[in-house]
């Protein structure tokens, strides 16, 4: 069990309120925005004079990849912007309400924007074809491609997370309740993020409240969930997925920084923030070896998580599990004849609530209910 680290004190960013953040696509620069309407680019988080620009009254979301960086604000537009100039250059797409969260395709191809208006937008940046999506009732939370672009998982203040069909443009798979609903992007506790596993997207992660579930891509089989006991008096705000597919990192309402080995589902890192204010956003720095997280809190407050794994982690925690050293992924077409026992894995792995994991199996699903298939699934060995 990884012992709580105290994080160095948090510096001021923007003023109280909803605070978004990511890394420059090479890891150099940290970006956030905020309610006073400004995004600041920073030279690394001891930067005593940030690039500063006015976008608007309210900010909610900043996405930046190759030479641009793509904002959300209360224009009711996705603006393009120079990077790290901060030059406006263009409109994207418009929306009939503030724009509150932003992705891209892998290859930055297609941008992903959801809208206070409920509705969400893909789009293409050069030929600026728009494909629409609308089936959430309330302002969308959160929106995010999959790698091979081929759906989207979206959260909102209506309490649901839904996967859509990027070719069909409808929804195939939904949870509800997943969140408290609320009426307002600024007033929602909690923004679910739901997030692919960044190398092939076969995982989708998903919070729900003190626990993330992972998923398998398109069964939507509930595979395991990473828990901690010290999140039974918390809740899930955040989470991000790390660019090398191997950790999860979830922030909570009461300024705790979890991180876990997605392998192993074994606690690597809990964090307490100083000031103990609810996370708002998490992001992990994309260069390699790096194992650093930022984080923005709800009083606008910058912070960074530093160490937050070795490169031996992977490994270690492996060993301390059971000695598990291969994993699984099997297709449809494949399990008939590869039939895992879900009773077998979970005896002959010992997986069980005090490694942090749960397995389970949806009676609601197709007759082979018992076939459990991810490339993160343990076999005994």
């Amino acid at each position: 069990m990884s012992e709580t680290k105290v994080l160095d004190f948090p510096r001021y960013a923007h003023v109280e309120g909803h605070t978004d953040i990511c890394y420059s696509e090479d890891g150099r620069y940290l970006i956030t925005c905020g309610q006073d309407g400004d995004i600041r680019i920073w030279d690394g988080i001891e930067d005593s004079d940030p690039i500063e620009k006015c976008v608007g009254s309210e900010v909610f979301a900043i996405h930046q990849i190759g030479d641009m960086l793509y904002v959300g604000n209360d224009h009711h537009t996705l603006e393009i912007y120079t990077f790290p100039s901060a030059e406006l250059t263009d409109t994207l797409t418009r929306f009939t309400a503030s724009v509150c969260c932003l992705d891209s395709s892998k290859n930055g191809q297609l941008i992903a924007a959801g809208g206070c208006d409920s509705t969400i937008q893909v789009v293409d940046k050069d030929t600026k074809s728009i494909m629409n999506f609308n089936s959430h009732k309330s302002p969308i939370l959160s929106v995010k491609l999959d790698p091979l672009s081929e759906f989207l998982v979206s959260s909102s203040c209506d309490g649901s997370v839904k996967i859509w069909s990027i070719e069909n443009k409808s929804v195939i798979k939904e949870w509800t309740s997943v969140i408290p609903v609320s009426n307002a992007f600024q007033h929602s506790k909690i923004k679910c993020t739901p997030a692919w596993d960044p190398k092939d997207g076969n995982l989708l992660a998903i919070p729900f409240g003190k626990e993330i579930k992972l998923f398998q891509r398109s069964l939507w089989r509930e595979l395991f969930s990473l828990q901690d006991y010290r999140l039974s008096d918390q809740e899930i705000t955040v989470m991000s997925w790390s660019n090398c597919g191997r950790y999860i990192a979830a922030g909570t309402n009461t300024g705790y920084v979890f991180v876990w080995n997605v392998s192993s589902k074994v606690i690597v890192l809990h964090a307490e923030c100083k000031e103990r204010y609810s996370i708002r956003s998490l992001a992990w720095c994309p260069k390699d070896g790096a194992h650093t997280l930022a984080y923005c809190d709800d009083h606008g407050q910058l912070g960074l998580v530093e160490n937050v794994c070795s490169d031996d982690d992977f490994y270690k925690d492996a060993d301390e599990t059971n000695n598990i050293e291969s994993n699984i992924l099997m297709t449809d077409d494949e399990s008939n004849d590869n039939v895992i026992s879900l009773e077998k894995i979970k005896n002959e792995s010992g997986f069980g609530s005090q490694n942090g994991v749960k397995v389970y199996n949806n009676d609601d699903d197709d007759d082979d209910d018992s076939i459990l298939s991810s490339k993160y699934v343990p076999q005994a060995v």
